[in-house]
């Protein structure tokens, strides 16, 4: 057998919330380790994303940081490498169980024989996972934590990398007003990412110009409006869809979606007698109501923007040579402009995803 799965930690209910440390003893080849995490729902209120159960994924390397996001971080690079969207389960039905799946892909795709995690390389790589189960219902008191790597078994390639993916950088914007980030010159860059999950406001809301300048404008390769990045996403990548099933109430009901922009909700009802009404209210958040009577409804999501970040790849995702070699350059700023209305409390973060080699 060229490949296998390996479970590295059978489903367990870690409590309620904490962080679990694995020392990762595989001697083989990983392609992707996959988190998910399953919630079981105490009452019908769905009160956030189920990604936002799972505050942070680390792998790490004593004090080195190969891999370290937020769980929505994690979905939306998820979806912008794969192109399809993440196998969550959407309810927010009593009793029922949420799922979120959160993938740390070391190569171009599964299976990428020349980009992939070798553990032999590293002392004492160790995943963490930092979790709360009762983020996207407070009323949750059991959940389940696994985690499987994607093994090379019979198949022995000799990676030359990985990807290494990190956010760099978060901060609370003021309107209008500029932020100043130095970017690391260390590695070179396959894509950043960029944004904020506030729900009631867009992408385009958050962010309203964003700029790349190499050594003090010596070079500018990116100069673009929040809105015009928005656009070229929507024509590089596909919508974002999904599934979401609950009870609706004859008062307005609350509930999570993963697009937070450009967004359309539809829903089949289980009788003809409650008529439906159904809103998307930007950032990922929605509600329902019927007009008679409360129903389980069964709703479809298309949209952009997963979690409030958009992408910028540099080159061909799958050409190494084609990616963003700002290793001959002296300094990296990015520049980003925040919005006229940011909601409350708002923060924006950057995310790379960068290719690191192995030493020779």
């Amino acid at each position: 057998m060229l490949y296998r799965l390996s479970e590295i930690l059978a489903p367990e209910d870690l409590g309620a919330s904490g962080t679990k440390i694995i020392d990762l003893t595989l001697a083989d080849v990983i392609s992707r380790i996959e988190v998910i995490m399953k919630t079981k729902n105490g009452n019908s209120a769905f009160e956030d994303h189920p990604a936002a159960n799972i505050t942070k994924l680390e792998l790490i390397d004593g004090s080195d940081v190969l891999f370290s996001l937020t769980g929505r971080e994690v979905q939306s690079l998820n979806f912008y490498d794969r192109g399809v969207p993440v196998d969550n389960h959407m309810t927010g039905s009593n009793g029922e169980w949420m799922r979120a799946s959160f993938g740390l892909d070391f190569g171009r795709k599964l299976w990428d024989p020349e980009l992939a995690f070798d553990p032999k390389k590293f002392t004492n790589p160790q995943l963490k996972i930092t979790w709360d189960e009762d983020v996207a219902n407070t009323s949750c008191a059991e959940n389940s934590i696994m985690v499987i790597a994607h093994i090379f078994d019979e198949a022995t390639p000799a990676p030359t990398g990985f990807l290494m993916t990190k956010e760099l950088y978060t901060y609370s914007p003021s309107a209008n007003a500029h932020e100043y980030i130095d970017l690391p010159t260390d590695y070179p860059i396959r894509k950043l990412l960029m944004g904020s999950h506030q729900e009631e406001r867009t992408f385009t809301q958050m962010l309203a110009e964003i700029k790349l300048s190499e050594d003090n404008d010596k070079r500018v390769p990116l100069d673009v409006l929040g809105d015009e990045l928005f656009w070229q996403i929507k024509r590089t990548y596909p919508e974002y869809i999904e599934n979401v099933y609950m009870v609706i109430g004859t008062t307005d009901t609350e509930f999570r979606v993963t697009p937070s922009e450009d967004a359309v909700i539809i829903g089949s009802k289980t009788s003809t007698v409650a008529g439906l009404m159904l809103i998307f209210q930007n950032g990922g958040l929605a509600k329902g109501k019927c007009e008679t009577a409360a129903e389980t409804i069964y709703m479809m999501c298309k949209g952009y923007i997963p979690h409030g970040y958009a992408a910028i790849p540099f080159g061909d995702p799958d050409i190494t040579e084609n990616w963003y070699d700002v290793t001959k350059i002296g300094s990296l700023i990015l520049r980003l402009k925040a919005g006229p209305s940011l909601g409350s409390s708002p923060t924006t973060q950057v995310i790379a995803q960068q290719l690191r080699k192995y030493a020779a």
